[in-house]
């Protein structure tokens, strides 16, 4: 089973997001 967990982060003026995938 796969999962993805993803971190939204807004630091102005940039809108960034980070996935990681674990198995």
């Amino acid at each position: 089973m796969r999962q993805l967990y993803c971190i939204f982060l807004y630091v102005f003026p940039t809108f960034i997001v980070l996935c990681t995938e674990y198995y």
